[in-house]
């Protein structure tokens, strides 16, 4: 009887539990570099496979390399639409060099960092890559229904889910399909902040 009572709860817990759904594609190979270390390689095929993702690695492991790539991979893939939309990497002013100055460059990509939406239509006559900073999207400077997708680099700025950037940016980057934040990896224990990703990436 109790093995029995044990089955009967532990198939109704199993049955609470969702898995998040896979929005993605397989990325095209020409668009991972041959100079990824092997687990860059493996977490750009798994994010665009999932369509939105946590990228959660320790600093210096490649997150930038890995975020331009899934840009040029989304990009490209959608290219062949006339509404084919840019790509746009959210960050702080200090990291920004990394993708216009370092990465970028090393891929043959030219990000663009741009402030508001007139600057953003002189942008993408010129590359489809372009970089803000968090206080330009909150603030209302940026409208975010006009891009393909959106990586949250130093994404921790959501850990706070009730505060105004949290809850402005899941409203306003619900509909965009392909979302991603990118950090440092946060603690097993530590499900608040696990929640406020899941949150932001609609995989609650």
């Amino acid at each position: 009887m109790t093995d029995t009572i044990h089955t009967t709860y532990a198939d109704f817990l199993n049955s609470k539990i969702t898995v998040a759904p896979k929005t993605g594609f397989a990325i095209d190979e020409r668009f991972i570099d041959k100079n990824n270390l092997p687990h860059q390689t493996d977490a750009i095929r798994w994010a665009g496979h999932m369509g939105r993702a946590l990228i959660a690695m320790s600093f210096g492991l490649g997150k930038t390399r890995i975020q331009c790539q899934l840009a040029q991979a989304i990009y490209h893939d959608l290219r062949s639409n006339p509404m084919a939309r840019p790509f746009l990497v959210i960050c702080p002013l200090g990291v920004k060099h990394q993708f216009v100055e370092a990465d970028g460059p090393a891929l043959g990509m030219k990000w663009r960092y741009v402030r508001t939406d007139q600057e953003i239509l002189e942008a993408i006559g010129d590359t489809a890559y372009l970089i803000t900073n968090y206080e330009r999207v909150r603030d209302g400077d940026i409208t975010t229904d006009q891009f393909c997708g959106v990586s949250l680099d130093e994404g921790s700025v959501l850990r706070s889910l009730g505060s105004k950037t949290s809850q402005v940016f899941r409203e306003r980057f619900k509909k965009i399909p392909y979302r991603y934040v990118c950090t440092a990896t946060p603690s097993p224990n530590d499900f608040k902040e696990l929640i406020y990703y899941a949150d932001f990436l609609g995989v609650m």
